[in-house]
């Protein structure tokens, strides 16, 4: 079974948000999504979280550039957060002492089956079975 890859946030932010074009990882990465080659997703709070500081600023090119990339298409749909989401969040939150953020963007994940989860942070802590890359460790990754 392929993996499934999760998006935190900062790993939207950066792609984004960024001053240089997106790495070959990156893109790579991008593009075999967009062609159903891997399943990714993320959720309504990376939309929530990565809109924030442009609003804050009115920066509102980056707000529409923000709304096209989390538009939740096939390419990185975007997980709905409801009761059940709240719930296992809060059970992660019990069980490994997450931050909420972190542990909605978990709920999200594992209920979505994902095993990956794409995120800078290297302090998120994960449940058994999931594992955290970053950006920089794309490159890396077996094919």
């Amino acid at each position: 079974m392929a993996e499934r890859y999760y998006l935190d946030s900062n790993t939207v932010i950066a792609i984004i948000e960024r001053n240089t074009p997106p790495t070959e990882a990156q893109t790579a990465f991008l593009r075999a999504a967009e062609d159903g080659e891997i399943a990714a997703l993320s959720s309504d709070l990376t939309l929530s979280e990565c809109l924030v500081r442009p609003i804050r600023d009115g920066n509102k090119s980056l707000i529409e550039a923000i709304l096209a990339f989390l538009d939740g298409g096939d390419a990185l749909p975007l997980a709905p957060l409801g009761r059940t989401i709240m719930i296992r969040s809060a059970e992660l939150r019990a069980a490994f002492g997450m931050k909420l953020p972190d542990a909605v963007h978990v709920a999200c994940a594992r209920e979505a089956g994902c095993t990956v989860m794409l995120s800078a942070d290297k302090a998120m802590r994960l449940p058994p079975g999931m594992r955290r890359i970053s950006w920089d460790d794309l490159g890396k990754e077996p094919a």
